[in-house]
């Protein structure tokens, strides 16, 4: 994803109510950005931590740029690998649907 496609993401076009869009960084394995039907940009970071899928919400488009969402990404990939407790990372979710 280049910094300047960041601001014309748009949702999926889908008949469930919840639908939104969802775009992969290609520089930064696991960075997503989601957009709402409204229109919100929300970057997350998905990983498998012990066998289970996850996300971490890393803030909101334009507020959080791509450059920030992917230093605050491998902050949390490195602390992911040393084991280090999630509890403590901001915005941790229980599963990428929660």
């Amino acid at each position: 994803m280049a910094p300047s496609g960041c601001g014309s993401a748009q949702p999926t076009h889908s008949t469930r109510a919840a639908s939104s869009g969802a775009y992969s960084d290609t520089e930064c394995p696991g960075l997503k950005m989601l957009v709402s039907r409204a229109g919100r940009k929300f970057w997350y970071l998905r990983y498998t931590f012990r066998q289970h899928r996850r996300a971490i919400k890393l803030g909101e488009f334009p507020t959080t740029s791509l450059i920030a969402a992917r230093q605050r990404a491998y902050e949390l990939k490195g602390q992911i690998d040393r084991c280090i407790g999630l509890g403590q990372a901001s915005g941790h979710l229980g599963s990428p649907g929660a």
